[in-house]
């Protein structure tokens, strides 16, 4: 019998087998069938391994395409494996991440064919890149319906590399003179470095002997915005804490006679109204980390109309909403997505939609 090549198609082959008596070449005695069925065992590819910065944007891959890119030490990425089949027809398997040959995340009895490849996504990222010279990852495939004896694994690294600059101190430099904002009333470069390695409180102190720049007076709120917001953003649960007064108005109350940043309240200075200058700019913090947290996107439609999408990164409502614009500015609601931490264990995220018409314009219910 001559050898039979399996191909891309074939999920299975059924074969029928009889014993016969037979003398003189005639059958005399034709003995029972027997069907067997004989599986095809698909042919699982663990394809490649491809990473992503923050922005979405592919750094590094390495897999059956070639390697392209690495990631560098600390570097914050998502990763995502990609595992695809030779078999046209469509197969049910195990596929999972790991190292040392053990899954740390895997789905199970899913579907793969030729024209239908699985992608996995790291479930913990972002992940920050460790000190080291390689990401090894051991994608893991296994057939459903004989997970033990057809388990497969491919080892797929990522080379890591070190960054050129190893960042120790975040300051502020004055594009105008290219010097450090720490410091920069002062008028020489002697002063500025005085300041470099002080608490607030000694800086503020010492500020009070140094010789001003020309255009400090006019430049110092600028400076202090520019400080305060990266406070705010550095720190993002002061930055809840700002975001928590609402449109409420910020003073900077003090007892100690200030007048310019804040609004004194001390009996001497009951009678003078504040410039209040640090609360104005902590409001207007405020206002730049609001809108950092509400993105909107807007898609012009052929009919003059526009679709826009609103994406609120709060912790109470996180939420993704879409509304029509039409041609007269008037703008109409058509649908949500948003995690209700009211809701059930499993049942948080919610969809909602209005629909004109309906007894009920207002469809909310859990999408699980």
């Amino acid at each position: 019998m001559a050898p039979t090549t399996v191909d891309a198609g074939r999920s299975s082959y059924i074969i029928e087998a009889k014993v016969d008596w037979i003398e003189g070449g005639v059958i005399k005695k034709s003995g029972a069938v027997k069907t067997f069925y004989i599986p095809v065992r698909p042919k699982l590819n663990r394809y490649q391994v491809t990473m992503f910065d923050i922005t979405n944007t592919q750094v590094a891959r390495n897999g059956t395409a070639g390697q392209s890119g690495s990631v560098y030490v600390g570097q914050k990425v998502y990763r995502q494996f990609l595992f695809t089949s030779s078999s046209t027809w469509t197969s049910s398997n195990n596929f999972g991440v790991g190292k040392n040959g053990s899954a740390d995340f895997y789905i199970m009895n899913t579907g793969i064919n030729s024209s239908s490849s699985v992608t996995l996504n790291a479930p913990d990222d972002p992940f920050t890149v460790p000190n080291t010279t390689s990401l090894p990852y051991d994608l893991i495939t296994s057939w459903s319906s004989d997970s033990t004896r057809v388990r497969e694994v491919s080892t797929i690294s990522i080379p890591v590399i070190k960054a050129d600059v190893e960042l120790k101190q975040i300051r502020l430099i004055d594009a105008a003179t290219g010097s450090y904002v720490t410091g920069t009333k002062c008028q020489s470069k002697e002063d500025r470095g005085a300041f470099q390695m002080l608490t607030a409180a000694e800086a503020k102190k010492k500020g009070r002997a140094v010789k001003l720049r020309p255009d400090w007076e006019e430049n110092k709120r600028q400076y202090m915005y520019l400080l305060v917001l990266l406070k705010f953003q550095s720190h993002p649960d002061l930055g809840e804490q700002l975001l928590s007064t609402g449109d409420a108005e910020l003073v900077e109350g003090n007892d100690w006679h200030d007048n310019y940043w804040g609004d004194c309240d001390c009996p001497r200075c009951q009678n003078l109204e504040g410039q209040n200058h640090l609360g104005k700019i902590l409001m207007r913090v405020r206002g730049n980390l609001r809108a950092e947290k509400h993105t909107e996107l807007r898609v012009p439609l052929p009919d003059g109309t526009t679709l826009s999408a609103w994406a609120n990164r709060t912790d109470e409502y996180p939420s993704v909403s879409i509304s029509l614009i039409r041609q007269d500015g008037t703008e109409e609601q058509i649908c949500f997505a948003e995690y209700n931490h009211s809701k059930p264990e499993g049942k948080e995220l919610h969809i909602g939609a209005f629909m004109e018409g309906r007894e009920d314009p207002v469809y909310y219910d859990s999408f699980r």
